[in-house]
């Protein structure tokens, strides 16, 4: 029970063994490196989108997020915050614990910062998949266009598609920095995918 959960917290506990985390933005072959994880044998379960964990997790990654600065290093960021983050998380990790591979939001993409990730799994592998840029905001934006009911904002394309691929670019080279930063604290728990 909730109990337990708040013991194990205090022990310094999350997700137990090694865990696989598609760490880079959507619409980069996530769900296909999930996938390739299970038929490897690397995992048994994959994670895929879950609206309503996404929906409670929403909160908690605005709150966990804000905690981290760019001028921190992992080490800092886990001594000044790791028992805050794994509080935080204590209602997301028994949707989490049936899991293995997370390919999908909102443990897998770009939701929460990896520092948070690797805090609550310790024993994490991350993945990034790097894709053509061009390619890469089409598909993106046939997806929100395509899913009006997750991507509220979905119209801005069709007003002012420059002014969204800039949004795009700019998080995506900000999750970049994020993901460099956990691979020089644990550069054998991150690999970089080319998707060409």
């Amino acid at each position: 029970g909730l109990r337990q959960l708040f013991h194990r917290a205090r022990q310094g506990s999350g997700l137990r063994g090694t865990v696989y985390i598609v760490a880079s933005p959507f619409k980069t072959a996530t769900t296909t490196v999930g996938h390739a994880l299970v038929d490897l044998g690397a995992g048994k379960r994959c994670m895929g989108y879950d609206a309503a964990v996404m929906r409670s997790a929403k909160p908690i990654i605005r709150r966990l997020n804000a905690l981290v600065t760019p001028d921190q290093n992992f080490a800092y960021f886990k001594r000044q915050h790791g028992a805050a983050v794994r509080r935080a998380m204590l209602p997301l990790l028994p949707k989490l614990a049936h899991f293995d591979i997370f390919a999908d939001a909102p443990l897998g993409h770009t939701h929460f910062h990896p520092f948070i990730r690797k805090i609550i799994a310790p024993k994490a592998r991350f993945i990034w998949v790097n894709r053509d840029t061009k390619e890469w905001l089409r598909s993106a934006r046939r997806w929100e266009t395509a899913h009006p009911d997750v991507y509220r904002n979905h119209m801005v394309w069709a007003d002012d598609a420059k002014s969204r691929r800039r949004v795009l670019r700019q998080k995506w080279r900000a999750h970049w920095a994020e993901f460099t930063l956990l691979r020089d604290a644990f550069p054998d728990d991150c690999l970089v995918i080319d998707m060409a």
